[in-house]
């Protein structure tokens, strides 16, 4: 992987013509997918949500193409094609689907799926109870 500059954004074009946003970790040697899999596994026609890590998993076969995007508009720079030797998930890698908005001292707000609200915001008051010494009883009207 000669050439391939660190941590920055390159695609790679799996069998099934997907590209995929993957990012050279120079430090340790390998392509580190800057997509989420999951999207990717939906939009390849994943059948259950276990299928998600097995069918793209399967792609990552053969030789792949390896390009450079140059910005909109123009055409990608090609790098060559790369036989993956190994593939799986790097433990510890996955990330709430959280996106801030605001955080400062006094305020925070962020989108967060409707599934997870409420755990999210039982978590915040537990953090802020933890760290000022708060008790969680004594603004039941705020917290419900």
């Amino acid at each position: 992987m000669q050439g391939l500059v660190a941590f920055h954004v390159y695609e790679l074009t799996l069998k099934a013509g997907q590209r995929l946003n993957v990012v050279w970790d120079a430090p340790n040697r390998r392509l580190i997918t800057a997509d989420n899999l999951e999207r990717v596994a939906d939009r390849l026609g994943r059948e259950t949500e276990s299928d998600a890590s097995t069918s793209i998993q399967s792609l990552f076969t053969g030789r792949l193409r390896l390009e450079e995007p140059l910005g909109r508009g123009a055409a990608n720079r090609r790098w060559g094609e790369i036989q993956v030797q190994e593939s799986g998930l790097i433990p510890g890698s996955e990330f709430p689907p959280v996106v801030p908005i605001m955080a400062e001292p006094g305020a925070f707000m962020a989108l967060v799926p409707a599934e997870a609200a409420l755990r999210a915001t039982d978590s915040i008051r537990q953090k802020y109870a933890r760290e000022m010494a708060w008790s969680p009883t004594a603004c039941r009207c705020a917290w419900g």
